[in-house]
């Protein structure tokens, strides 16, 4: 691939030594910056902060209001009217664009809040040398000199030059365009390099794929290089979802609609001598009344809303997008550890390959706690507290043997740590080189039994190393086996007396831990979550399958699966090594009834991934690791939990902010809310918009005046859409949205067939006994313009009664829960105030061209609303079973 042509810093720190870059930067390789130093560089520098671009003001998001297409057609007409001297007109026109820019700005603004909010609820840190001890702190904390601590799946907090690396490799991608990880060194460059060969050099902003490494901070903020190309970094436009597509679609389709039913209530009112100007207003009124000129704001409204209730549960969702995906998901690929377990790992046992021996289950211990990597610190007031981070085995082992007694920073203070050796996927082990106060070197290794046990060639018993013979090697892997079938996981502890000093001169074709000494098996066990087999009872209940796919043990995968409630007593276990070995082919049938896959690798689970969407499954899939991030990006949701690798949340949609897959279900559960308060939105925009070209259209045609004049209409949109559509974006879930099966991946259209029939039933139920009305009042002799106030209120009246009528389509309006929803009661009362004001204030009156109307004519209306009502309910009933739900 080709690089992207950047501007690069023209600092030169990789031309510099490691002693000549510490020395210039006044920091030091044993204790970094002190407190003091520290303070006085952020004063003087600022906070290690790129900015992401400036937010949009109130006055973007009022003007934006503005740039809509019909708005502007309206303002036109404004324009024209005001020329024509149609002062009524121009003035409810222009109230009315500036109710519409009022709710937009409301609601748009309150969508704005909602992903500050998200923004804010994540923050980065890093691992710094200061004081001479190592300690997190805040990414935008850091400042140059600072010593870093970097490790797989870290995102680097600044520019910094390399001090020390052990297999380090950084992906610079969003730098250079090249995904293939780069080997970085400390090796001093003499000659001007391009950004993508200074191996010496890591950027902010890049991503540590594999390996380990120390760098000491040479830019922050906005003199780093991501500081002096951000406006480069912009991520490209985003692919539109099936979703999306579907609201663009459905928009050209009615614009062509309408635009024909437009043409010819013109020709046919050209036909029979209307007024040009009442044809040109009605035409404009007919068309923002008829196509759902809303919609945008209310799908903004219902995601953002959807967005601040999944935080409350748990979840955070970083596109507004992925809410809408959720609600589709048919499978979710979930990881154990974390997830369906408490990932708080405690060590249970320490089993000999010889039998029970305190003495030596402690120096198994300590062997381990030596090769382990987490980070001990002292916090409180006291410094007296300690606290241990890092990956959960490594943590619990580190805890194990403080309770022991055995501390590493006290055995470490005795003898020296040359080097550590990180765990990758295909060694399966991680390791430390110690050098003794006597000058001999051991290599201390902790990982997989299997990797273990197949380098180690003798064992310990009683402080002497015994021959390790095959069976020997069976008796282990057989006690492994037996230990997972109860949910237990085992670490393999080994060590082995070297000469090297560092892992590269082992060479690239020695094997660091050929040869070397079974010490025991560490057994750990991480329970399963309580709220986790609930949880999956629901999802199950929705027709969500629940798939496991793991790194652990086949054993112990079996038993969290059979515990969580995936899988029933001794359900099938996939390994991937199974996996590897099946056709494609037969890969997808096992996929259809296999719900457990262990001791999986990351491109594994991308193809289990792959396989499952080939089938049309909507996939949502969790991870937490540096090499989860490729099927991650490939999920339809990507799902990581806040412990997990920057590089795993920066390629997630959700973010799990206590790691539960309970929130994922709460998640699913809040993703189907949000597609259902869509739907019903969108149904009762199209609906009343069809009903009125109904009532217009279908009097034209028969040679009747105007129903309704366009004012009437300008106002009856408000009454209808600014309030009542907006108002579904806080429908609660049905009762039994967690019952339905999912909408499925080839549900494409937010307009399902049953819609369809509904929007159509109901513009056809108001035309005929509208117009019936309308043909009879007319011929009662009543004047026209009580007529057409009359019609007014009744198409008003009708909008509000249906928003009732929709907000269950599946039970009768009169078994509705009315008090769930306060602000569907709250557009009720207002859209009522709207309709009064209209028909009671003489000033609106005459604005309006609305007639003072009797009690008898109020109940007209009224009779006629609740009948119109009664049908629609009838409707309901025939077209769609009370068992059936209309959304699905």
């Amino acid at each position: 691939m080709k690089s992207k042509q950047l501007k690069l810093n023209e600092t030169t720190w990789y031309k510099l030594s490691v002693h000549d870059c510490v020395a210039n930067l006044s920091s030091s390789l044993t204790h970094g910056l002190s407190t003091e130093v520290v303070r006085e560089l952020q004063k003087k520098n600022g906070l290690n902060k790129v900015e992401k671009g400036k937010r949009k003001s109130s006055f973007d998001i009022l003007l934006s209001q503005f740039k809509s297409p019909l708005i502007i057609v309206l303002v036109v007409a404004g324009i024209i009217t005001f020329l024509l001297d149609e002062w009524a007109d121009t003035l409810v026109i222009y109230l009315v664009v500036g109710l519409n820019a009022g709710i937009g700005f409301y609601q748009e603004r309150r969508a704005e809040t909602a992903f500050e909010k998200i923004s804010e609820g994540e923050t980065k840190e890093a691992v710094v040398l200061r004081d001479g001890k190592r300690s997190r702190v805040d990414e935008s904390d850091i400042v140059v000199g600072d010593i870093v601590y970097l490790s797989a799946g870290d995102y680097v907090p600044a520019d910094c030059r390399i001090v020390e690396s052990h297999g380090l490799q950084v992906n610079e991608s969003m730098l250079t365009g090249e995904w293939v990880s780069v080997s970085k060194d400390k090796d001093t460059i003499s000659k001007k390099t391009a950004l993508s060969e200074r191996k010496n050099m890591i950027y902010m902003g890049t991503l540590v794929s594999s390996g380990e490494g120390i760098a000491i901070v040479c830019e922050t903020g906005h003199a780093t290089e991501l500081g002096h190309i951000a406006t480069l970094l912009i991520r490209a436009d985003r692919i539109e979802t099936n979703f999306e597509k579907s609201i663009t679609s459905l928009a050209k389709m009615l614009t062509g609609v309408i635009a024909s039913a437009i043409v010819l209530i013109f020709l046919v009112g050209v036909y029979r001598g209307e007024e040009m100007v009442d044809l040109f207003m009605l035409s404009i009124a007919v068309a923002v009344a008829a196509i759902p000129s809303g919609l945008p704001v209310v799908v903004t409204v219902v995601l953002a809303v959807g967005l601040e209730n999944l935080l409350r549960e748990g979840g955070l969702v970083k596109n507004l997008l992925a809410a809408e995906t959720l609600g589709s998901t048919t499978v979710v690929l979930t990881d154990k550890t974390g997830t369906l377990t408490k990932a708080e790992m405690l060590v249970k046992d320490v089993i000999l390959p010889h039998g029970n021996d305190d003495r030596e289950s402690e120096s198994v211990l300590e062997a381990a706690v030596l090769a382990a990597d987490g980070l001990i610190e002292e916090k409180g007031e006291t410094k007296k507290e300690i606290v241990v981070t890092g990956h959960p085995i490594e943590r619990a082992i580190i805890i194990a043997g403080i309770e022991s007694g055995i501390h590493r920073e006290e055995i470490l203070k005795r003898e020296t740590l040359l080097e550590r050796l990180p765990f990758t996927p295909e060694r399966r082990y991680r390791a430390s080189l110690v050098a003794k106060q006597n000058g001999s070197v051991f290599l201390y290794a902790l990982g997989a039994p299997e990797s273990v046990l197949a380098h180690s060639d003798s064992y310990m018993k009683n402080g002497e190393p015994v021959k390790m013979l095959s069976s020997h090697r069976q008796d282990i892997l057989a006690e492994v086996e037996r230990g997972a079938s109860k949910g237990m996981l085992f670490v393999a502890v080994a060590l082995k007396k070297v000469k090297e000093h560092s892992f590269d001169q082992f060479g690239e074709k020695k094997e660091p831990l050929a040869r070397g000494i079974f010490l025991g098996l560490i057994g750990l066990h991480d329970p399963v979550r309580e709220s986790v087999p609930m949880a999956l009872r629901v999802a199950q209940d929705a027709g969500v399958r629940v798939v496991m796919v793991t790194g652990d043990h086949a054993g112990t995968a079996g038993e969290i699966a059979q515990i969580a409630g995936i899988v029933g007593h001794k359900g099938e276990v996939l390994t991937g090594e199974m996996v590897e070995k099946l056709a494609d082919e037969k890969l997808g049938e096992k996929i259809r009834t296999a719900s457990v896959f262990a001791r999986v690798l990351p491109e594994q689970k991308l193809r289990i991934l792959q396989t499952l969407q080939g089938q049309g499954e909507i996939v949502a899939m969790t991870g937490d690791g540096v090499n989860d991030a490729p099927a991650l990006v490939h999920a339809d949701i990507g799902i990581a939990p806040d412990s997990g690798t920057s590089v795993a949340k920066e390629a997630s949609d959700l973010i799990l902010l206590d790691g539960s897959f309970s929130v994922i279900v709460s998640a699913i559960k809040e993703g189907r809310r949000i597609l259902d308060n869509l739907k019903k939105s969108v149904a009762f925009l199209l609906s009343t918009g069809f009903s009125e070209l109904a009532i217009v259209g279908g009097a034209l045609l028969l040679g009747l005046p105007l129903p309704i004049l366009p004012t009437q209409i300008l106002w009856a949109n408000v009454v209808e859409e600014g309030f009542m559509s907006v108002a579904y974006a806080f429908e609660p879930a049905e009762p039994d949205i967690m019952k339905r099966s999912p909408r499925g991946a080839e549900m494409k259209s937010i307009l399902t067939q049953d819609l369809k029939k509904l929007i159509g039933m109901l513009a056809f139920i108001t035309g005929i006994i509208s117009i019936f009305l309308y043909i009879l009042l007319l011929n009662t002799g009543m004047g026209i313009d009580t007529v057409r106030t009359i019609m007014f209120a009744l198409l008003s009246l009708d909008a509000i009664f249906f928003s009732f009528s929709i907000k269950n389509l599946h039970i009768p309006i009169w078994r509705e829960n009315f008090w769930n929803n306060r602000y569907l009661l709250f557009a009720f009362v207002m859209s009522i105030l709207a309709l009064a004001l209209a028909l009671l204030l003489p000033p609106l009156q005459n604005l309006l061209s609305l007639s003072a109307l009797s009690t008898a004519e109020f109940l007209i209306i009224l009779c006629m609303g609740l009948m119109n009502l009664l049908v629609i309910e009838i409707g309901k009933k025939i077209l769609f079973p009370r068992k059936q739900n209309m959304l699905e």
